[in-house]
């Protein structure tokens, strides 16, 4: 049987092992924000994870 060598097979693999191997979670491309390169919600989610006083005092100076 052969290989298939198209840059979509390549795409695939990267994502199959990133999600399925390496922990990553899938993203929703329709949440991404192409003019600001971020997803919102997981950006938001992150900071509030990782950097609970920061993000009160954000919350403190610009209201939930």
């Amino acid at each position: 049987m052969p290989t298939d060598h198209r840059e979509r097979a390549f795409e695939d693999a990267i994502e199959y092992h990133l999600v399925n191997v390496a922990g990553y979670e899938q993203g929703d491309p329709g949440s991404f924000d192409p003019e600001r390169a971020i997803d919102p919600a997981v950006f938001l989610a992150f900071v509030q994870d990782t950097q609970p006083a920061t993000w009160e005092a954000l919350e403190n100076l610009h209201g939930p």
